[in-house]
């Protein structure tokens, strides 16, 4: 094997990731089984495959051969829960059955039906403001994007069923004002880990993600045509990326990971000529970044790991008026699956992510006058791959994500005020979340919906009450 170390001196969590992929399972599978968070997955594999010396998980299956019987697993879901899945699956199928194409994948697809899943759908919205229950989504989606329209609805677009593994394509809305969802006839190529944007005449670009493998696909949704425009591809496939909407109207697409790993690599959507341009690359290569728009038009690109798998702790700036990326002199933590958001005086709030110890729960702030990182305080869980949404009275609320040195689902729920500097209560989530979605509402309530749950259930999660 061309292996720089020898397995055996892989980390614990990396050798667990290496032996599920050499099962043959999905990296949705493997961080259901592991509990443990796709993102997690992901970076302990791209770990792995440098310390080994080797390209890519089919690479690392040859390496290592074909896995034994008992390395493959067998299910251990009793037959009565096995009996409640097919009946979740089936019910979730009909509306598919209904409309029209399919999300349906090549048999002996990475991301097939596994009856071994260990965790059912997330089906249920949850409406945290007032702890109100809601209609459940038509489909469960993990990984997938919600976009909040200027009616005041919520468009949801692919992601995976967290059930079956199985890449979707199918679209639905959620109407506020009578509290249901509807699936649409219009589908896009199935993908998850895309990005959602709302472009400024309300159209949505949705751009890359992954399939079996990071795609280029890009799609224009007009809800008011009820059409998908598909656009001449991206440069490059990317998945894990950021989209950034400029202030002229144009979208940044930034890194990500591509069919080459991480991505030093930037281009620009123009949507007057519904075309994609490759700009100058930014200084790093990195995924699962922040990228932030201030109010001055510049963005502000944070975190991430690099091709390698580390962690990276230089930010950068990119300049619209000349499409340009500096490096940032002053050093922020290392981030990455965290959040960041724009604060009313221009700052922005960096929260919680993966650092070297696992999840973290550090909170600090960038001061785009001096161009400076300060850490202003830590949230009471630490976590990554979480939600941040700003509130209407200037406070930030932090939902789900993961806990990886515990291998847990927190259900804290943190708000933190940045003026005080104070975290003020919250009631816990009832389910824990990861790989979900949280859309503000025009009245000021917050739609919770989706998301992969822990190892041992086998059944739809409750809504709120």
């Amino acid at each position: 094997m061309p292996n720089s170390r020898p397995i055996d001196e892989l980390s614990e969590p990396e050798r667990r990731v290496v032996a599920q992929v050499r099962a043959g399972r999905s990296n949705a599978e493997i961080a259901i089984r592991l509990g443990i968070s796709v993102d997690s997955v992901e970076a302990l594999l791209a770990y792995a495959l440098v310390s080994l010396g080797l390209d890519d998980r089919a690479a690392l299956r040859v390496a290592l051969g074909e896995p034994t019987a008992r390395e493959r697993g067998f299910p251990r879901r009793p037959l009565a829960a096995l009996l409640l899945a097919a009946a979740i699956a089936l019910a979730v199928s009909l509306p598919f059955l209904l409309s029209s194409g399919s999300d349906a994948q090549p048999a002996g697809s990475e991301t097939a039906a596994s009856s071994e899943a260990e965790a059912a759908a997330t089906a249920v919205a949850e409406l945290v403001a007032g702890l109100t229950n809601r209609s459940t989504t038509e489909t469960p989606r993990a990984l997938h994007s919600a976009t909040p329209l200027s009616d005041g609805s919520v468009l949801l677009v692919g992601g995976i069923d967290p059930l079956s593994g199985q890449q979707l394509g199918s679209a639905e809305i959620y109407d506020p004002a009578a509290g249901e969802f509807a699936l649409l006839s219009l589908r896009v190529p199935p993908r998850s880990r895309h990005t959602a944007t709302v472009l400024s005449d309300g159209r949505v670009l949705i751009a890359g993600g992954r399939g079996l493998v990071p795609i280029d696909s890009a799609v224009i949704i007009d809800l008011v045509s009820g059409a998908v425009l598909e656009l001449e591809p991206p440069h490059l496939a990317r998945g894990s990326h950021s989209a950034t909407l400029l202030r002229d109207g144009r979208v940044l697409l930034l890194g990500g990971t591509g069919l080459s790993g991480a991505l030093a690599s930037a281009e620009i959507f123009d949507p007057i000529t519904s075309s994609f341009r490759e700009i100058a690359p930014p200084e790093v290569a990195r995924w699962r970044h922040s990228a932030t728009r201030l109010r001055g038009g510049r963005v502000l690109i944070v975190g991430g790991r690099n091709a390698e798998g580390e962690l990276i702790d230089r930010a950068e700036l990119f300049d619209p008026r000349d499409d340009s990326f500096r490096l940032v002199d002053s050093r922020s933590s290392h981030r990455f699956a965290h959040t960041a958001t724009l604060l009313a005086d221009d700052r922005v709030l960096l929260v919680g992510g993966s650092d070297r110890l696992g999840a973290t729960a550090s909170i600090e702030v960038f001061d785009p006058a001096g161009e400076s990182f300060v850490r202003v305080g830590s949230l009471t869980q630490a976590r990554s791959g979480h939600s941040a949404t700003s509130l209407a009275d200037g406070t930030i609320l932090f939902v789900g994500g993961i806990a990886l040195a515990g291998n847990e689902l927190p259900r804290s729920v943190d708000r933190y005020d940045p003026q005080s500097g104070e975290l003020l209560f919250m009631p816990a989530l009832e389910s824990p979340r990861n790989g979900h979605s949280v859309s503000r509402l025009l009245n000021g309530s917050l739609l919770v919906l989706g998301g992969l749950v822990p190892p041992g259930v086998d059944e739809p999660l409750p809504a709120l009450s």
